[in-house]
């Protein structure tokens, strides 16, 4: 290869050369500025429809692409330079090297588009899926062009990938058996994700832990609590549990009782009653379809009659569900004040009985 070198800088004086060696710098340098301009260009044609589909698409093939450019013309720069493929096979090893990795590049990249995309499509055909199993499954996919395209690029620099496929079957297999339990929490994931159990930002309660779902991994849960502490859940584990998931509820429950003093008569009883039920009726997001509302005469209490009332507001988002029981409850002060009606608070009436000398 020295005396190609030798020869090649020997021949660089003649004016043929020169003309190619400048040729070929400005091939590689026009490939540098131009292949920009060339992906705005290409996206701008292509996004002329713009949908999220297909911005994803091509925001995941942009840099592949300048690379491709960027490679293409350095290539072909070279070749105008005088660098012979036959003189000098390792150009054209590089290149196709280059070439393979861009690809592997453009495949690891469309993982995530591709499976937002399928799982749309799946949605739309009325076939459930959970969005966190699609982006587990997208995982699993770019490990697996990692580790093929690593071992592909091996075989094209003439490695044995045989003996090389070979331990690595034999490393999987002692790492499977040292390590059953991350396997049992890996398949944990794939079951909570195939039940769709729960899903990234659901509310949900186990009889450990109570939070929201911030991420679902190969091994563990990650929830956030309330009090923003973090809580780290093997998949097994979770898999096993009951669990409650708030978020799923289509309603929320509001249940209360109203304290009524004893001096009320039954006729302002019942009038009391119509009015709140009135009241539940017209607001538009109580509730009606699943649990009608109801208010009813409840019990005798201690120190009131009891008033009991439950209706389900229709949002299951917390400040919401605040805000409808305020204006609920505000109502039925209004009503309370309106009537001239207090509310019973606990009391004790005391009898001091004289006697006699």
């Amino acid at each position: 290869m020295l005396n190609s070198i030798l020869d090649f800088l020997l021949e660089l004086i003649s004016l043929e050369r020169l003309m190619g060696l400048a040729l070929g710098f400005l091939v590689m340098c026009g490939a540098y500025y131009i292949r920009r301009p060339i992906i705005r260009y290409g996206a701008r044609l292509v996004t002329e429809k713009r949908t999220d589909a297909v911005d994803s698409v091509v925001a995941a093939l942009s840099g592949p692409i300048g690379m491709l450019i960027f490679v293409v013309g350095v290539y072909m720069g070279v070749v105008l330079i005088g660098f012979k493929k036959q003189d000098f096979p390792f150009i054209g090893a590089v290149y196709s090297t280059m070439i393979f990795i861009i690809l592997l590049w453009a495949g690891y990249n469309l993982t995530t588009p591709l499976a937002d995309i399928s799982q749309r499509s799946l949605t739309k055909l009325d076939f459930s899926i959970s969005k966190d199993l699609v982006q587990f499954m997208a995982r699993i996919a770019r490990v697996v062009i990692f580790i093929f395209g690593f071992i592909g690029l091996l075989g094209s620099w003439g490695v044995d990938v045989s003996v090389l496929v070979g331990g690595i079957g034999i490393i999987t297999a002692a790492l499977a058996f040292a390590s059953q339990d991350t396997l049992k929490h890996l398949f944990g994931s794939v079951a909570i994700m195939l039940d769709d159990a729960f899903s990234r930002g659901d509310w949900i309660r186990t009889p450990s832990v109570e939070g929201e779902i911030e991420e679902i991994g190969f091994r563990t849960t990650t929830i956030r609590q309330f009090d923003k502490g973090l809580v780290v859940v093997p998949n097994a584990k979770l898999a096993d549990q009951e669990i409650t998931n708030f978020s799923r509820r289509p309603t929320r429950e509001v249940r209360m009782k109203l304290t009524v003093p004893y001096s009320i008569s039954s006729k302002k009883m019942h009038l009391l009653e119509n009015r709140i039920k009135e009241i539940l009726k017209e607001h538009e997001e109580v509730d009606k379809k699943v649990i009608p509302p109801f208010v009813y005469f409840d019990s005798f209490g201690d120190s009131a009659l009891l008033i009991y009332c439950r209706f389900y507001t229709t949002t299951s988002v917390y400040r919401e569900y605040m805000r409808i029981k305020e204006e609920v409850l505000y109502k039925i002060k209004d009503v309370f004040e309106k009537d001239k009606v207090p509310f019973a608070y606990p009391t004790q009436t005391i009898q001091i009985q004289k006697e006699d000398d």
